[in-house]
């Protein structure tokens, strides 16, 4: 016999329990023991996976119940279309989840999440993803987010490159980003390592979403929009800003070599110069920082 959610009244019930018969052999024929193996393999998947979605199927209806009571045209608004002011690109670990810890609901973030919070102009996926959100939502906010203790990182710091697997070779970005920074990194001790390198990843690809094609063509004709590098801290819940606003790729220059000629860290990074009374060494600092994001037209 085994218990089954969803009984009357939400009381369990009984099921029969089927045994199933042994791979191979005939029936009699597998001992006692192992009889019983078999049967508790069988009974632990099957009613695993059973529980899970008759938990999952109760708490959709508990959960769209109360926010109809609550809010009786939310999902009628939903229904709509969605128009987020975010978006956001993660990791795909299960602890990092956007909506949670910023406050924000269904429609507020348009999120595209990956192992490492990796930006590639390479990767279709994320680059649609960003196109979508900037030409047809008009998002203002590109946040990319990193977090402590992200397995991607640490991947990047200790797994050998030769080890095989395509989460191995996924998290080559990041051996870039450490290899950049190896110079900070050997000064440090090395449980500091990790968390400087999760910071350091953040920061980067935020670099690199600036620099996406569809990111400059958004600046050039000056639509607003704004790049922010984060971090967030599972132990404390806090998020905390690591780069930006970034809203042209001249302060993305120099937001970018502030932040290498520092070292990183800090709540806050130079966002850059205004457009007016720039100094001429921090002018030709911008303009030859420049020439690592000429576009290939520009060189023909």
């Amino acid at each position: 016999m085994r218990v089954a959610a969803g009984g009357k009244d939400g009381n369990p019930e009984a099921v029969s329990f089927q045994k199933p018969e042994a791979n191979g052999t005939k029936k009699g024929n597998v001992s006692s023991v192992q009889q019983l193996l078999t049967n508790n393999r069988y009974w632990s998947e099957k009613i695993s996976v059973e529980r899970i979605s008759v938990e999952f199927v109760r708490f959709r209806r508990y959960w769209s119940e109360k926010v109809s009571a609550e809010r009786p045209d939310f999902f009628q608004e939903m229904a709509k279309g969605q128009s987020p002011e975010f978006f956001w690109v993660g990791c795909a670990d299960a602890r990092v989840v956007a909506n949670f810890f910023t406050g924000t609901g269904p429609g507020d973030v348009f999120c595209h999440r990956n192992v490492g919070n990796i930006v590639m102009h390479t990767d279709m996926n994320c680059m649609s993803a960003l196109e979508f959100s900037i030409t047809a939502l008009g998002v203002k906010h590109v946040v990319v987010c990193g977090h402590y203790g992200c397995g991607a990182v640490n991947a990047a710091l200790t797994l050998p490159q030769k080890s095989s697997g395509i989460v191995n070779s996924w998290i080559s970005p990041i051996r870039d980003v450490r290899n950049e920074y190896a110079k900070i990194l050997q000064q440090l001790d090395e449980p500091q390592r990790w968390p400087k390198l999760c910071e350091a990843n953040a920061v980067e690809q935020a670099f690199n979403a600036c620099t996406a094609p569809v990111v400059q063509a958004a600046w050039a004709k000056g639509q607003e929009l704004y790049v922010h590098a984060m971090i967030y801290d599972i132990a404390t819940g806090r998020l905390r800003r690591l780069a930006g606003p970034i809203s042209s790729i001249e302060q993305a220059v120099f937001a970018e070599d502030d932040y290498h000629e520092r070292g990183g860290g800090g709540e806050d990074i130079a966002q850059g110069p205004s457009d007016s009374g720039v100094k001429k060494e921090l002018h030709a600092k911008i303009v030859k920082g420049l020439t690592k994001v000429k576009s290939f037209e520009d060189t023909m």
